[in-house]
């Protein structure tokens, strides 16, 4: 790579690094937010369980720790989980539709579990990508 190209693309990495922080602390405000308001919730431990779950993995990857593998272990799980919930929306579509502001219980968790399965997503993906530059320069650093 020329050095002018290796310039940008650290000058890219530095600037996207400080927007996925950013929008981490953003995520993290929120499943902290939604973790307090899950103690009222009839089914609460499973509540707790899934935004703790977030939460721990939001921190790892904020300091760029975590394996792509325990990101999208947990994004997976919390969408069978959210199924659970698609299962129970669908069940009772007369109490919660038209949604609303006040919506029902099962479209509220699977709203929320909806975005904490694409939070950990774009956290996955970002894990994987991490781990394919880091190969790249250890291979590169072999063959110099």
């Amino acid at each position: 790579m020329d050095p002018a190209r290796e310039r940008r693309y650290r000058q890219f990495s530095a600037a996207t690094k400080w927007v996925f922080r950013g929008v981490n602390v953003l995520m993290l405000v929120y499943f902290t937010w939604a973790l307090s308001l899950q103690f009222n919730d009839p089914q609460w431990l499973l509540s707790v369980l899934v935004y703790v779950a977030a939460i721990i993995v939001s921190v790892i990857a904020l300091f760029d720790r975590i394996p792509s593998w325990v990101a999208a272990v947990t994004a997976v799980a919390v969408l069978l989980v959210d199924t659970v919930w698609l299962v129970a929306f669908r069940r009772h579509p007369d109490t919660c539709l038209p949604l609303t502001w006040d919506m029902c219980h099962e479209a509220q968790n699977l709203f929320g579990y909806m975005i904490i399965a694409l939070w950990l997503a774009v956290i996955a993906a970002r894990a994987v990508v991490r781990e394919h530059r880091l190969v790249e320069r250890h291979l590169l650093h072999e063959v110099v």
